[in-house]
């Protein structure tokens, strides 16, 4: 609200008559209005301009000394709305809304944080309706925006916010990057997901080192919308026979503790259904493509104590002896009418099963047999939008 004061210091008695008029140029439109701040920074929000008159007249008779007079006028507040486009391939996507009448510009914020507690960019832009960013890939990929229009005088409110999932990608330089083993079998030490040091940095390893036992390693970051693909560089080292790894995606998590502490192995917080791209070694190595529609808890089934419950397909072999034990590039792309799998730009196979595509989450997988251990080498990982 605005508000209008009268003070005067007299001792005369008699009839004060005061009147006033107030141009109200600019009536916004909302709940509840403050003043405008040390910065001159106006609340919620804006309307087109509207010349509007307010009188107000008051008759006051008193005795002694004339006080302050407080009179408070109504506003009214337009709300401001933004959009955000999805991702492309360029990890590019823009942020738009309606023009204000009278804004000479706006002011787009952005942030990691959803309470916008650390700013990472902000961007002034003068009379326009969108603005459109270009990041690179990050593992840390979730984005937020609020923008607020900017007047000769003061600045509006900010809007509410939107959200955008950029592409990911990981060449596992940082060991801050969040990489954990989110589901894992047996004994904890057992069973390892750690960042290379030495000779061996810039990789991350995934080890199964027990046997009828299996792991997965996941960031706990979304993927974008489909249609995206996931492609990471990866070798089996030290192999021995029926070991395995891959990728998982389609997993879901509930936002509680992955691993849950105290029930690591039975815990249905994260991954209780994804695919599993399971690439096994024998000497050459085949893909056993496994949806995982559920997982049961049974240590006295023999094997690995927790079951992997799903249809499969086998797709073998994918790689002769010898060069399985190489460095090759893996790319799955994630699409509304299947998912296909591609070895070093070769397309080998299309699965149509699209049930869990939309649940964001990804990682790393690797398993044992009658054979240990399992050591797996993946030099990045990226999961970008396809155009």
């Amino acid at each position: 609200m605005y508000f209008v004061k009268n003070k005067s210091q007299s001792s005369r008695k008699g009839v004060i008559v005061f009147s006033f008029v107030l141009a109200v140029l600019v009536i916004f439109s909302a709940v509840g209005f403050m003043a405008a701040d040390a910065e001159r920074t106006a609340v919620p929000a804006i309307a087109a301009p509207q010349a509007s008159t307010i009188t107000a007249t008051e008759t006051i008779s008193a005795t002694g000394v004339v006080s302050s007079n407080i009179i408070y006028f109504p506003l009214v507040f337009t709300p401001f709305e933004i959009d955000i486009s999805l991702p492309n391939s360029s990890n590019q996507w823009t942020v738009s809304w309606d023009k204000v009448s009278g804004a000479t510009g706006y002011i787009i914020e952005e942030s990691q944080d959803p309470d916008f507690a650390t700013v990472t960019d902000e961007v002034t832009v003068g009379d326009v309706d969108s603005y459109q960013f270009d990041l690179p890939l990050s593992f840390n990929n979730v984005y937020y925006y609020r923008v607020r229009s900017v007047y000769p005088d003061f600045n509006g409110a900010w809007s509410d916010s939107v959200m955008v999932i950029g592409g990911y990608r990981d060449d596992f330089s940082d060991d801050t990057s969040g990489w954990v083993p989110t589901r894992r079998m047996t004994f904890l030490e057992e069973t390892v997901v750690r960042y290379g040091e030495g000779s061996e940095a810039g990789n991350l390893i995934i080890i199964v080192a027990d046997r009828w036992d299996w792991l997965i390693g996941s960031p706990l970051m979304p993927a974008p919308e489909p249609p995206y693909a996931i492609e990471f560089r990866a070798r089996v080292h030290d192999a021995s026979n029926l070991v395995s790894g891959g990728a998982v995606f389609g997993g879901d998590w509930n936002g509680d503790a992955c691993p849950e502490i105290g029930n690591v192995y039975e815990t249905d917080n994260c991954f209780n259904h994804f695919y599993n791209f399971n690439f096994i070694f024998y000497g050459p190595l085949k893909l056993l493509h496994e949806q995982v529609n559920s997982l049961v808890w049974c240590p006295t089934c023999g094997g690995s104590p927790i079951k992997r419950i799903g249809p499969t397909v086998d797709v073998d072999p994918i790689l002769a002896n010898g060069p399985s034990l190489e460095w090759h590039t893996y790319r799955i792309e994630v699409r509304n009418s299947g998912v296909q799998f591609f070895l070093d730009g070769a397309h080998k196979w299309t699965f149509s099963d699209t049930t869990y595509i939309n649940e964001p989450y990804f990682g790393v997988f690797a398993s044992t047999d009658e054979y240990k251990p399992s050591i797996w080498f993946y030099d990045y990982y990226q999961v970008t939008r396809i155009d």
